[in-house]
């Protein structure tokens, strides 16, 4: 299941942690303590401010928080109500349309030979050039199985893919 030295490695990672909050406890239980005015203010836990109090926990006389005593006034501070920020504005108009696919019509006789239909295909520009397709073709294999017909070739279609078109 567990191995001893992970064991040992989580036993130590909780002892750092615990000797961690031992030693900043101080700092963690800062309590804080009110003027006459209703300020919030920290106490620094080590601090002697002539007051009395014991490890920096302030003490508290009248105006301060709790009871008030004497004729001091105490202030009581009203939160102001959470205010959602406002939703961003939602973009009602539609997306753009993709402008539409341009195809050449190529047309490929019957009976034609590959070194005709690559010089065709040339032409039109649909490949760079036709030594290209001409190994391509032969590459998958593909000089007796092109289809005579009329196709639709997607611009910036690449060499197998007008391959594929024309063998379907």
């Amino acid at each position: 299941m567990y191995s001893k030295s992970d064991i040992i490695v989580a036993i130590v990672i909780i002892l750092i942690a615990a000797l961690i909050i031992w030693f900043r406890v101080d700092a963690i239980m800062v309590y804080p303590s009110s003027d006459t005015s209703g300020t919030i203010i920290a106490q620094d836990p080590g601090a002697d401010d002539g007051s009395g109090s014991a490890a920096g926990i302030p003490v508290v006389t009248g105006g301060g928080i709790g009871t008030p005593s004497g004729d001091a006034p105490v202030d009581t501070v009203t939160p102001e109500p959470i205010t959602e920020p406002p939703a961003p504005p939602v973009d009602t108009t539609p997306p753009p349309t993709p402008p539409p696919t341009e195809t050449t019509q190529f047309v490929v006789n019957s009976g034609e030979a590959t070194s005709t239909i690559a010089s065709n295909l040339a032409a039109a520009g649909l490949v760079s050039s036709s030594t290209d397709f001409l190994n391509a073709v032969k590459a998958v294999g593909a000089e007796t199985r092109l289809k005579a017909g009329t196709f639709q070739i997607p611009a910036g279609s690449n060499i197998d893919q007008i391959i594929q078109i024309l063998t379907r």
